[in-house]
């Protein structure tokens, strides 16, 4: 049996705190900067935001193989965020296609902004895709019905005190990414081609 008494002086270098000076948004250069006055504040270029950081942060779980349960929350957020930004984006565009002014709601429910936004497509492609955006409505209501005011996956519990997402148990982050990934490309391609048309359209 050893009776040397055991090296307990171990070397242990705290985390670096805030020091006098830092400051969290500065400029700079090169590939890690982002570059944001010269591109304009649009709903699409922060939509598109979102949903890349949520596919990134699914792509880390998976590479990393752990975290994903704590990784969801951020995840669902973001992918919401990019639904409620991106159906506003194109109750501007389409609004000015179909009413000439912007149909701009402010407000977190996601069935609102997609009831125009579907009559509008509607209106701009009749008699096409009905199929697509009757299945990219119920994901819409699947969203909503367990976030409605974009708070569920902020919060644990809402202002009354009540757990969030009762009932939710599991989530397979890689179908959630995958069928994202369908709606963004609707959703895409439905802006870009109504920009297209404002575009052309006579001033």
């Amino acid at each position: 049996m050893n009776d040397e008494p055991l090296n307990l002086d171990l070397e242990f270098k705290s985390p670096p705190w805030p020091k006098p000076g830092d400051k969290l948004f500065v400029s700079g250069f090169g590939s890690k900067v982002a570059f944001l006055g010269g591109f304009g504040t649009t709903f699409g270029r922060y939509a598109i935001g979102y949903k890349e950081a949520a596919d990134a942060l699914i792509d880390r779980a998976v590479e990393k193989d752990y975290s994903a349960d704590m990784q969801f929350y951020p995840i669902a957020f973001l992918y919401r965020q990019y639904l409620e930004l991106r159906l506003k984006q194109l109750l501007i565009t389409g609004g000015y296609v179909v009413h000439e002014e912007s149909k701009l709601t402010h407000g977190h429910d996601l069935r609102k902004p997609w009831k125009t936004v579907r009559e509008m497509l509607e209106s701009i492609w009749p008699d096409t895709y009905a199929d697509e955006m009757n299945a990219l409505g119920l994901c819409i209501e699947e969203f909503n019905s367990l976030d409605s005011n974009s708070m569920s996956f902020r919060y644990p519990e809402d202002k009354n005190g009540k757990p969030t997402l009762l009932g939710l148990d599991r989530v397979d982050l890689i179908d959630l990414r995958n069928v994202m990934e369908r709606i963004s490309a609707m959703l895409d391609a439905s802006n870009d081609a109504i920009v297209d048309i404002l575009n052309n359209m006579p001033h």
